[in-house]
């Protein structure tokens, strides 16, 4: 019988090339790095204030498992929640060698109590749910009081499909986009199936009217406070702190507006 590891390998590599039609050798690529786990995101947790150590994480759309595995690697005690039963049945099997367990369940309806986890991780989850604000509200409800929300997901503003790795025209109608896929010789029922159409206005819009707070904001205000030599950082300084911050905000925001692979870190208020 195959090991875990072979099956998750197969699941990576048959979701990419098959379902998606990615070229082979970025699918092998990626499916041996789900096997390897994912450390580079929790070094980037890690830089970010996250603390591993006995905390529950959520991770909402586990995948095939490989942040939870790592999560729990660091010392966390994680709840993987994924919808797919396959996919599912192998992050449960991954676990059950490292600790956390596993539930089937969408990320709209948590089986989970109210302010009962310390940090929220999902990655590349929010695009294929029916529901984004709704993810987001479950989110909160399930987060303690000063608890945090780590969440990566596509921005469909952008020029570029990231699943299929093609060019892409913001928003585009996905009757049209299925057609040009099947021109590139690509399957579309992913992008009819599965993908819905998030953009970075409108999943920020929904984070701030759900009740978190943007922790980007304190990161440009120590950015300020520290001792920058930059000319931007040293024309800033010399603004009130109001003032620069504004600016700040509003930079990033626009910064953001049209990019692909957009990241929040958010925290639920005390």
């Amino acid at each position: 019988m195959d090991s875990v590891n072979d099956r998750i390998w197969e699941a990576m590599y048959r979701y990419l090339a098959i379902d998606l039609g990615v070229q082979r050798a970025v699918a092998e690529s990626r499916a041996t790095a789900e096997v390897n786990g994912n450390m580079r995101r929790c070094d980037e947790l890690a830089d970010a204030g996250f603390v591993f150590k006995e905390r529950r994480f959520l991770d909402i759309g586990a995948g095939l498992g490989g942040l939870s595995v790592e999560l729990v690697k660091h010392g966390a005690k994680v709840i993987a929640v994924e919808p797919a039963r396959a996919w599912c049945s192998l992050i449960a099997e991954r676990l059950r060698e490292t600790g956390g367990y596993t539930i089937r369940a969408v990320g709209e309806a948590l089986p989970i109590s109210d302010n009962s986890v310390d940090y929220v991780v999902s990655l590349q989850v929010l695009e294929h749910v029916q529901d984004p604000e709704q993810v987001i509200r479950e989110a909160f409800r399930v987060l303690k009081p000063g608890g945090h929300i780590f969440i990566a997901y596509e921005n469909y503003l952008s020029f570029w499909e990231p699943h299929y790795r093609v060019r892409w025209l913001p928003l585009l109608p996905k009757t049209i986009g299925s057609a040009y896929l099947r021109k590139l010789g690509r399957d579309p029922r992913f992008l009819r199936e599965s993908i819905t159409y998030t953009t970075f206005p409108a999943v920020r819009r929904a984070f701030l009217a759900t009740g978190f707070q943007c922790m980007r904001v304190h990161r440009h205000k120590a950015a300020l406070e520290s001792n920058r030599t930059s000319l931007k950082w040293r024309m800033l300084g010399r603004l009130p702190q109001a003032v620069a911050l504004r600016t700040l905000t509003v930079y990033d925001y626009l910064h953001r507006l049209f990019c692909t692979g957009i990241e929040e870190y958010m925290e639920k208020p005390r």
